[in-house]
């Protein structure tokens, strides 16, 4: 099994616009917590909308687990009430 190492491009800086995580992410199942509630999406070339339909609600301070299910996936994310960070890890 090949381990792919994450580094600080995982975390997202969350603002009134979408931005997307600097490396991509391969199938599996991830940990993603917010400093601030944030919203955020999965998928080749991604923009995160606050509230819309096939975004994924994080409230700030816990721990949401997702999968992403195709390779080469990146995560965007946009702020809900404020700005903050987004940090993204696989699970173990």
């Amino acid at each position: 099994m090949a381990v792919k190492l994450i580094n600080a491009a995982a975390a997202i800086t969350t603002g009134a616009a979408s931005a997307q995580s600097g490396v991509t992410f391969d199938r599996g199942t991830y940990w993603v917590v917010a400093s601030a509630n944030a919203w955020i999406t999965v998928g080749a070339n991604p923009t995160a909308v606050a509230a819309a339909a096939g975004n994924i609600y994080l409230p700030a301070g816990v721990p949401v687990e997702i999968y992403i299910s195709d390779s080469a996936q990146k995560i965007a994310a946009i702020q809900d009430t404020g700005a903050g960070k987004v940090v993204i890890c696989p699970t173990v």
